[in-house]
């Protein structure tokens, strides 16, 4: 009967000391915060869209025009950080919580130039239908979304949000569910011009529930690559770090007459068969050709198009990781005068649960400034997205202290 007794103590002495230690284990693995700067070591100035990735690839992030970057990460000790970007060799290094890394340009001349006997668009073909694949029946991405409107250098709309998308069809619209949001229009002021260009944006596309969505920038870019008589391309595989990428450069040729040319690059796996990443903007040299264009209610003139994206492939799958897209454009207005418009929407994707059935519920139509903030928590903390310039944050601090 003692020996039972000692047992049971001893049992119930070991069970206790195992919920202590795996409370310590669960406080020591809570995330971590890493930020830093990417720089040029000739000019030492930072570095845009340079990708940081964890050794397991279970977080990334990319850096701002700044060369900023933060970063959150599970693991307390030895963690390895690997950035790259295509004009620079890539490196890796261990994590600090605050961290300087200086990037070298790349030797292109060393890369390998590859000649294909088939057209590009027909090469890539099938990394272009999987990164348009990337969204099944059943999906459920769980995002932060965040978007910039300046209106005359003066007048700035900031949203931002966590959005849940339900995939039901990947050809249609998914069905939206705002968790969380904050809205700062014009210091809160909701004005006649503040509609207007509510409903421009709308005009132009810019619903925020077709952000995950790719077919327009790979449309763009395959048309670059299939028309050879507008466009230049160069296909090269780069490889540092025994990491091995091919990376399709285009531009538009001159003396073209038309106005809408892109340029840019597009970032596919050694095995050609995943786009990791694209870029694309206006071709600089017909960016003073644009045309003015009927819109349904104005009329407007494209100084800028663009969008940039990263694809993640791990073990929990290919899937949209992050992805921006922005339009800088003139808006003429018989009526009620001009003014330039400057917008950005960003999303950064935090997870993707499979097979998940999607709420009953109205479907939600507009944008992030169409709602009112509705925020408990500071959402917009700890999210691996790119930071704010020192620009972006001194506007959202003057909105937030004004509301």
């Amino acid at each position: 009967m003692k020996i039972k007794n000692i047992n049971t103590f001893f049992s119930k002495q070991l069970f206790i000391l195992a919920v202590f230690c795996f409370q310590i284990t669960a406080t020591f693995a809570q995330t971590r915060e890493i930020a830093g700067r990417v720089i040029d070591q000739i000019s030492m100035e930072g570095i845009s869209g340079v990708l940081i990735v964890t050794e397991d690839q279970s977080s990334q992030t990319i850096t701002n025009e700044e060369g900023y970057f933060v970063l959150n990460v599970q693991k307390m000790d030895g963690e390895i950080l690997h950035f790259s970007h295509i004009n620079y060799q890539s490196q890796q290094q261990k994590a600090n919580d605050t961290m300087s890394i200086k990037m070298e340009l790349a030797n292109i001349e060393l890369d390998e130039i590859l000649v294909f006997k088939k057209p590009l668009h027909e090469v890539f073909g099938p990394a272009f239908q999987n990164a348009l694949k990337i969204s099944e029946k059943g999906d459920l991405y769980k995002t932060y979304v965040r978007q910039f409107n300046v209106v005359n250098e003066d007048k700035i709309n900031v949203a931002d949000g966590l959005v849940h998308f339900y995939v039901n069809k990947p050809s249609k619209t998914p069905l939206t569910d705002l968790i969380e949001n904050r809205a700062f229009v014009n210091a809160g002021e909701r004005d006649e011009e503040n509609s207007e260009t509510e409903t421009i944006l709308m005009t132009l596309g810019d619903d925020f529930r077709d952000i995950l969505k790719v077919g327009r920038a790979i449309a763009i870019i395959t048309d670059a690559l299939q028309n050879t008589d507008m466009y230049e391309c160069t296909v090269r595989r780069k490889v540092d770090n025994d990491n091995t990428k091919i990376i399709v450069e285009f531009g538009s040729k001159e003396g073209l007459k038309k106005w809408k040319y892109f340029q840019g690059y597009i970032v596919f796996n050694d095995e050609q068969t995943k786009v990791l990443e694209y870029k694309y903007q206006l071709a600089d040299k017909y960016k003073d050709n644009t045309k003015v264009i009927n819109l349904l209610i104005v009329k407007a003139q494209a100084h800028d198009i663009g969008g940039y994206a990263v694809f993640t492939d791990n073990i929990e799958g290919y899937h949209l990781f992050y992805k921006t897209s922005y339009i800088d454009m003139s808006i003429f207005r018989k009526k009620k005068g001009n003014f330039r418009l400057k917008s950005q929407v960003e999303v950064v994707v935090d997870e993707v649960v499979k097979n998940v059935e999607a709420p009953k519920q109205k479907q939600y139509k507009g944008n992030l400034f169409t709602q009112k903030s509705n925020y408990q928590t500071k959402f917009w903390k700890n999210r691996n997205i790119r930071p704010l310039s020192s620009k972006e944050e001194q506007i959202l601090k003057q909105l937030e202290e004004k509301k």
